[in-house]
């Protein structure tokens, strides 16, 4: 851990892991690294249609990977086109924490 990283936790801050895999296999394999020295990691989902990229693969498939971590917190940032629809899937996946991006055309 750098100088920095161990300054920081020493004075209260938590750094949280953030990936960003391109499908689940990846999420999988680096949750399996972050599992080993964080509590929380927080995970990047896009469905392609709000961004042009597709990352984090499906509810379903993290709940699978999931189930292989019971002991650690998962926050997901969602950036998909019906946020509304998509939180209750991935709660009901596993999720602990979950935020989304809001749409531009969300009238805000």
């Amino acid at each position: 851990m750098s100088a920095y990283l161990q300054s920081c936790v020493s004075n209260g801050m938590r750094v949280i892991p953030a990936i960003n895999g391109s499908d689940v296999g990846v999420v999988a394999a680096h949750l399996k690294i972050a599992a080993a020295f964080s509590p929380w990691v927080h995970i990047d989902v896009s469905d392609g249609r709000f961004t042009p990229v597709v990352a984090g693969g499906s509810p379903e498939e993290f709940g699978a990977v999931r189930a292989a971590y019971p002991e650690l917190k998962i926050e997901m940032h969602l950036m998909v086109e019906a946020p509304e629809r998509a939180l209750p899937l991935w709660f009901d996946s596993g999720a602990d924490r979950a935020h989304h991006a809001i749409p531009r055309n969300h009238g805000i």
